[in-house]
């Protein structure tokens, strides 16, 4: 009897502290080196931080993505539910937060005169968002770029198949800074632009050319 006591309190014990043995170093190279191989390039995570109950965190994460040509960093990353069910992600989808995202590439954007072969500088709102395997969706996320043109955006991102599907939307303010033609919109304006292709710069660049192109008649009529 006292051997089934030890071994039971041995387990609980385990079981109580596995939390704090998975945010070491050890665990926290695995965890690193699981994602860059899940979402391709290199990630480095500062910390880890796990609860059986709580909210799990990753702090001061860099991702460092040289195929499409990307550095995105975030201050935490947290999963907002118990360990439990972040080990059933595949059954349910999880609650994601990001916060202090931003996102350093290298533009080419041939048809924007201001943005043609330059440095861009991405910051994000807080994130608030859903994942389920290696798929994340999320709503209403706004992006500064170089602290002077505004997006927001919906949709969601699958780093499985390597593509994203989202609707980029344009206040009057950005579209004024971007096309000479966007003048007196409505301070409500919003040009909704939907994309599905790769998740890459080079692609995602491709299609904003196909939008305008087919929507040209609109964007330079944006003023009457």
């Amino acid at each position: 009897m006292r051997k089934v006591l030890l071994t039971l309190l041995f387990f609980g014990a385990a079981t109580f502290f596995l939390p704090h043995f998975a945010s070491s170093s050890w665990a926290k190279k695995q965890v690193e080196t699981r994602l860059s191989s899940q979402l391709g390039g290199k990630v480095k995570i500062e910390k880890i931080s796990l609860s059986w109950l709580s909210t799990q965190k990753c702090l001061n994460v860099r991702w460092e993505n040289t195929l499409n040509g990307f550095t995105l960093f975030a201050d935490e990353i947290a999963l907002k539910e118990g360990l439990v069910h972040c080990l059933r992600y595949k059954e349910s989808p999880l609650s994601i937060q990001v916060l202090g995202a931003q996102m350093q590439t290298q533009s080419n954007f041939r048809f924007i005169k201001k943005m043609r072969k330059k440095t861009l500088n991405l910051a994000f709102s807080p994130i608030d968002a859903t994942v389920q395997n290696s798929v994340i969706a999320f709503e209403d996320m706004k992006i500064d770029i170089n602290e002077k043109l505004h997006v927001l955006t919906r949709g969601e991102i699958d780093f499985t198949r390597n593509h994203l599907s989202i609707v980029l939307g344009l206040g009057p303010e950005t579209l004024k800074k971007v096309f000479k033609e966007a003048k007196n919109l409505p301070e409500d304006f919003v040009l909704e632009i939907p994309i599905s292709t790769t998740l890459s710069g080079k692609a995602l660049e491709k299609a904003l050319i196909g939008f305008f192109l087919k929507n040209y008649a609109k964007v330079t009529s944006l003023h009457k």
